[in-house]
């Protein structure tokens, strides 16, 4: 029985041990993994402690520099990235920058935008200059923290490429004029509970021909990773980095194991993508003018997800007992919204994720774009239909007298758009020509690409 863990401080919550556990699983090693939550101040006790006990541990934030003192020496991965995440024997290795080239990356002649200063961003900035970068911006607010990591790192790839890339400290935004072809993120912008965030210095920098890479994987994906692929770019999130550098700090802990990277790499991470859908995914909620298609469209993408679906004016009539004509004519506008939001809440609170079609006039009201924006899983998609094919669609359509009325319809189609617009995180333009399957398989692509 081997025993292994991972020190931090606070920890929360982590998938360091759900993967770990299933990659001794696959291995067939008997062990544990332990989270060990120590304050810094309480670093001298424990860590020998640590050493002579466990088989082998990981260190996250803050302890991957402080915890250098306490070793016999650090390896060669360590050195590059002026960092430890790994411990096996007295020794402190870093195997997030083998996790990381899993992705395959090229930097070769490449401009590159390093967002933040941090451990995983002294890993990136290594790679991207030993990848052959040829000029590299670091855009964080502690100027200080940042020209540390940079003189750091400099020093430690020197003389281990020929052309070594130029590498400058911006500020929070990269100099006027720099168009980064990777983006690397490694600030904590967008992570849970505050998904709906961008990084201020990339959102004009996403296009086609731009690479993203962000590490967080709460949620996921994140909107970076979202509005990047909705861009055309190709956008990397950072689970696959977590199970890979897992995997390498097994293979230092177990030398005596030939483990198959590859194949384990691909069954763990099902695993936990699968195990932690409800956990980390995200509820997607769709806005949009009537006829715009919400309901085929999220039965379409729910049943591609393997999520549940919620029209939630049927939802609401399900659970009145009355149609939602008869709510409004006896308690008025005020007295269904009040049963809407009620309705939205239980279900945006629940563990179990869902495709939610809302009504038309849901995000009309502040107290449901808050209730949207305060859910730590929910991301907003708006389909964008023309006011002439909304019109077409609900044409004859006697459950929507609105439609009868056409100048009250183009009316109230040009009050709600920017509103529509504004709420959501993304939008998805619907025309005649797409089916609601078509536009579920382009939704879906963005989520799983």
């Amino acid at each position: 029985m081997k025993h292994f863990g991972l020190i931090g401080h606070p920890l929360g919550h982590s998938l360091s041990p759900q993967i770990h556990t299933a990659i001794m699983k696959e291995i067939g090693l008997e062990g544990d993994y332990t989270l060990y939550d120590i304050a810094p101040e309480d670093m001298p006790k424990v860590i020998p402690e640590l050493l002579s006990k466990l088989d082998g541990f990981n260190c996250t934030i803050p302890h991957k520099n402080a915890i250098v003192p306490y070793l016999d020496s650090i390896a060669d991965s360590a050195k590059l990235c002026t960092c430890v995440n790994t411990v096996y024997n007295g020794v402190g290795y870093n195997t997030d920058i083998l996790g990381f080239g899993a992705y395959g990356i090229d930097f070769a002649s490449k401009r590159v935008l390093v967002l933040g200063s941090g451990g995983t961003c002294r890993m990136m900035l290594s790679a991207a200059i030993l990848g052959g970068a040829t000029e590299i911006a670091v855009a964080a607010r502690n100027a200080k923290t940042a020209q540390e990591m940079i003189d750091e790192v400099m020093a430690s790839t020197c003389g281990r490429v020929s052309n070594r890339a130029s590498v400058t400290y911006c500020g929070e935004l990269p100099p006027d004029g720099f168009e980064a072809d990777v983006i690397l993120n490694g600030t904590p912008v967008g992570m849970f509970p505050h998904p709906h965030a961008i990084p201020a210095a990339v959102e004009v920098m996403l296009h086609k021909d731009v690479v993203v890479f962000d590490p967080i994987y709460n949620p996921l994906p994140t909107n970076l990773i979202l509005k990047a692929r909705e861009n055309g770019a190709v956008a990397y999130d950072g689970l696959r980095m977590l199970v890979r550098q897992a995997i390498e700090a097994q293979r230092i802990w177990n030398p005596e194991l030939d483990i198959a990277v590859d194949d384990i790499e691909a069954k763990v991470l099902a695993q936990i993508k699968a195990a932690q859908k409800n956990v980390f995914g995200r509820h997607i909620v769709l806005t949009g003018f009537m006829g715009s298609g919400k309901s085929s469209v999220g039965k379409d993408l729910a049943t591609m997800l393997g999520l549940r679906f919620v029209d939630l004016d049927a939802e609401i009539e399900s659970r009145e007992g009355r149609t939602i004509s008869e709510i409004f004519a006896t308690e008025g506008e005020a007295g269904f919204r009040a049963i809407e939001t009620a309705a939205a809440s239980e279900i945006l609170s629940s563990k179990e994720l869902a495709v939610i079609a809302t009504g038309g006039g849901f995000p009309i009201f502040e107290t449901n774009q808050a209730l949207v924006r305060e859910c730590s899983q929910a991301v907003v998609i708006c389909l964008d239909v023309s006011l002439e094919e909304a019109t077409r669609r609900i044409a004859g359509d006697i459950s929507r007298p609105l439609a009868q009325d056409r100048a009250r319809f183009e009316a109230l189609y040009q009050m709600r758009k920017p509103i529509y617009e504004a709420f959501a995180d993304f939008t998805i333009k619907t025309n005649i020509n797409n089916t609601s399957a078509e536009i579920a398989e382009k939704i879906s692509s963005l989520l799983n690409k």
